[in-house]
């Protein structure tokens, strides 16, 4: 373990059998505390339950050291490294990616809020006026000594105008 936190590997071989404990608890305190080099688990016994459990637990592959030779470990070795890299490479993408999405809904809310604010502060406030007016309006033709007082349906066409135009601004 101490030569494993250096950090100086590249691939990690695994014997199942250790003594107080075994490979596959190795590998699972390994890769919990963030061992990210290929880890292949050698074993005299080979047994299937064990090889599935290996993968399992992070294990890139799974030697019988009865039936093993130097053409095949080299070979175990060298893809375990490419696919690593690989397998490295993929991790730094999704990372990026998830940075990427996280900055795009940020920005979309931002978006949002600016959108709101807008259309609060401009097509609302011209809302209100109008309501206003109309509301001025119809008091004068309930009231016909005051209607010569009151705001005239020009203005009130103006601001419906304007509010429209604010729309399409917004809006684009």
């Amino acid at each position: 373990l101490e030569k494993i936190d250096g950090g100086n590997c590249n691939v990690c071989l695994v014997d199942y059998f250790l003594d107080e404990h075994n490979g596959i608890d190795l590998i699972e305190g390994l890769i919990r505390n963030g061992f990210r080099e290929p880890i292949i688990l050698l074993t005299g016994h080979g047994d299937y339950g064990i090889d599935i459990l290996a993968m399992k637990e992070g294990a890139v592959d799974y030697l019988d050291k009865n039936n093993l030779e130097p053409v095949l470990l080299e070979r175990s070795i060298r893809y375990a490294i490419r696919n690593s890299k690989i397998l490295n490479a993929l991790r730094q993408s999704e990372a990026k990616l998830r940075h990427l999405s996280a900055k795009i809904l940020e920005t979309q809310e931002m978006e949002r809020k600016l959108v709101a604010q807008e259309l609060h502060d401009s097509v609302g406030a011209s809302l209100t006026a109008l309501k206003y007016l109309l509301e001025m309006g119809l008091h004068g033709m309930r009231n016909p000594k005051s209607a010569s007082q009151g705001p005239s349906l020009e203005k009130s066409l103006e601001i419906v105008d304007n509010t429209i135009e604010e729309t399409r601004r917004i809006s684009s």
